[in-house]
């Protein structure tokens, strides 16, 4: 009986195995595909979001969160 199981234990594993490795390879045809990219960010320029403005420098404490302002503080 054991080793009815050990067998399917090691067919489970190697079949596991078997589809991780498989689902992390790309075909040998594969090119990346080409991407338009801006040469600056659109909004840069606005105003309205200016990452200086002193209300987006802790924006986490809208959460009310003393674990979350914590681990920030740690960082």
């Amino acid at each position: 009986m054991k080793s009815r199981f050990a067998g399917l234990k090691l067919r489970l594993i190697a079949t596991s195995l078997g589809l991780i490795i498989g689902g992390c390879m790309l075909g040998p045809d594969y090119h990346q595909p080409a991407t338009q990219v801006a040469p600056q960010w659109h909004e840069a320029g606005n105003a309205a979001v200016d990452t200086r403005r002193s209300e987006y420098r802790d924006w986490w404490n809208v959460f009310n969160d003393p674990v979350l302002s914590r681990l920030i503080e740690i960082a």
